[in-house]
Formats: C-alpha cells, sequence, structure tokens
C-alpha cells in the first residue's frame, strides 16, 4: 500500500507504518509539523499548565475558522475518557461501554420488545446501535443474525411494518442481559500478527461440510430433510454450521487467546464473526 494521503470517499486521511496484523497506521494529519507550545497565551490552570495547549487555544482556533463545538461534550485531558460511547481508560490498556450506552440500548431493546411489528428505519435504528455495541461485546455479533435477515425482508417494503422472527427476540433478550449484567470491557491488544493454521471451511447443500485444518480434514453429511428440519434453513446457516465446527475444531488447540486466520467462504458468515 502506498504511504501518504490517502482517499476513501469524503474521507481524507494519512497512512503510517504496516502494523504486525497486516493493517496499517491512520492518521488525521501527515504530522509534518511539532505541536506549539501555546501555554503562554493565556493563564493557564494547574491541571492546563502540563499541557502545551488547553480548550481556550482550540475555541480561540475554532472561533476564527468558524467551527461550533458541543460545550457539553468537553472532557478534560486524561487517561480516561469517553468517545463514540465507548470509556478507553489509556493506562490500563481497556475499552468500556459507556454507562449511558448501556441504558440507551437497554430502553431501545425493550421498546423493540413492547412492538408486535417494526419497520425498515426500526430495524436499521436498532441494528445500528447493537453493530456498535459488538465492537466490545464480540459475542453479540453472532446474535445480529436474526436482525440482518430482517433488513433485506424490510428492504422490499420499507414504510410497512413487519413482524420479526421468534428468534430475534430471543437474541434481544440475549443482549439485554448481557450489558445489563456487569461492565462490559474489552481489552485494547497491541497488534500481532495473526497464527495461520491453514483452517478452512466449506460447504455443499447437496452433500454437507467439510473443514480442513493443517494436514487433517473431517467431514460431515448433511441429513436428507435438513433444510426444513425445526425450521426452515438455507445454504447460509450450513455454511455458518461449517465455519463454527471450524472453530470448535480449533478452539482445543490454542492455550492462551490468539489472533488468527481462519478461512470462508460466505461472507455473510465471516461478517458475523
Amino acid at each position: 500500500m502506498r504511504t501518504g494521503q490517502q482517499h476513501m470517499g469524503s474521507r481524507v486521511w494519512y497512512s503510517g507504518a504496516i502494523l504486525p496484523n497486516d493493517e496499517t497506521e491512520e492518521f488525521s494529519e501527515d504530522c509534518g509539523s511539532p505541536i506549539k507550545n501555546l501555554t503562554v497565551n493565556s493563564p493557564r490552570s494547574e491541571e492546563d499548565a502540563c499541557f502545551l495547549y488547553c480548550f481556550d487555544d482550540i475555541d480561540k482556533i475554532s472561533r476564527e475558522l468558524g467551527i461550533p463545538w458541543e460545550i457539553l461534550k468537553d472532557q478534560p485531558f486524561s487517561d480516561s475518557m469517553i468517545y463514540i460511547g465507548f470509556i478507553w481508560n489509556i493506562k490500563g490498556h481497556t475499552v468500556t461501554l459507556s454507562e449511558a450506552k448501556v441504558e440507551k440500548y437497554a430502553r431501545v431493546i425493550n421498546d423493540w420488545i413492547a412492538r408486535p411489528k417494526h419497520t425498515l428505519k426500526h430495524v436499521q435504528e436498532l441494528y445500528g446501535k447493537l453493530l456498535h455495541a459488538a465492537s466490545i461485546v464480540l459475542q453479540g455479533r453472532a446474535y445480529l443474525m436474526g436482525l440482518e435477515s430482517m433488513l433485506a425482508t424490510c428492504t422490499k417494503q420499507p414504510f410497512l411494518p413487519h413482524r420479526p422472527d421468534k428468534s430475534i427476540q430471543e437474541d434481544l433478550l440475549w443482549w439485554l442481559n448481557k450489558i445489563l449484567t456487569g461492565a462490559i470491557t474489552q481489552p485494547i491488544s497491541t497488534p500481532t500478527a495473526p497464527l495461520n493454521l491453514h483452517a478452512f471451511s466449506d460447504a455443499s447443500s447437496g452433500f454437507g461440510i467439510g473443514i480442513v485444518v493443517g494436514t487433517k480434514w473431517r467431514a460431515w453429511r448433511l441429513r436428507a430433510d435438513w433444510s426444513t428440519h425445526h425450521g426452515k434453513k438455507d445454504i447460509r446457516w450450513v455454511e455458518a454450521v461449517g465455519f463454527e465446527l471450524l472453530i470448535r475444531a480449533i478452539d482445543p488447540l490454542l492455550n492462551q487467546p490468539t489472533s488468527l486466520v481462519v478461512h470462508g467462504d460466505n461472507t455473510g458468515v465471516v461478517d458475523g464473526w
């Protein structure tokens, strides 16, 4: 990948080094100029004196440029701050779902469950919030698939209220229990090179499921009535089962949490993980 200024749609950013996990550092500027020392521009509090600039300096430049700020969202410089609804603890290397977001998401979920039908807009709003939370609640990604299916259904008639599948309420009750039972926290890990076990999964509606891990493999044949047994299913369900079987086969091989390279050929299933 080329370095320097990058464009992604309307976004302009600057790329840095390639990290061990093959992702690229992203910056909002080119880091070509040192930060100016503005401590002599105005009187400083003891807290602000620890830094080269303060809110007054930012506000002065912003007023000249005509940039308004939401004052209520100002936060003093700290090792812990709230950003995009998450509490980022720099010293502790953790990220936590804020109490305000927990309360908001719990209220939205309860409101959803109380209504029997929903339009596309309702589905999009709930899905967007839970997808955001899934950045921390990693297990939650598997409990978004019902909403993702409903999104596709509602798109055909966006203004017509649709009745959700029963599985969605079960998923939402899982979410509700998860966010209301203790703090939701994840460690901020240093990027590391993922372990490649040469692991693959694939599925065929006419035969079954196969997985490969290194030089070992295993296969399962589907029962004849698999597509209607305990509810209607399609190839995406088979692909999802195959991917889960692959993960379950790998799990006993690991002694500690590790980033992995795992291969599947269904985008919806892979993104769900």
